[in-house]
């Protein structure tokens, strides 16, 4: 039985998701340009700045493993909301 996702439709839904899934590449190809200024602004080295972008490679594969085991043992809106707001907080600092 498939459920109508009553306020998006089954299209804005499945955008929403595409969205969604877009931000951690997108995420990578915001950050990747501004490695040399980094570099440049804390003096430091080039390999020391590009640990920063193997961190957040290993939070987010990380962090799957952990929010998808949690998203089913509770509801999904409310996480997803969660971690959309953390995700906006984040990229705010």
């Amino acid at each position: 039985m498939i459920v109508e996702q009553p306020v998006l439709g089954r299209r804005g839904l499945l955008l929403l998701l595409i969205t969604l899934g877009a931000f951690p590449p997108l995420t990578m190809d915001l950050y990747l340009p501004a490695l040399p200024q980094m570099a440049a602004t804390f003096q430091t080295s080039h390999a020391m700045v590009n640990l920063t972008l193997a961190a957040f490679m290993v939070a987010f594969a990380v962090g799957l493993l952990f929010w998808g085991p949690l998203s089913k043992r509770t509801r999904r809106k409310p996480l997803l909301l969660a971690t959309l707001a953390l995700y906006v907080a984040a990229s705010l600092l």
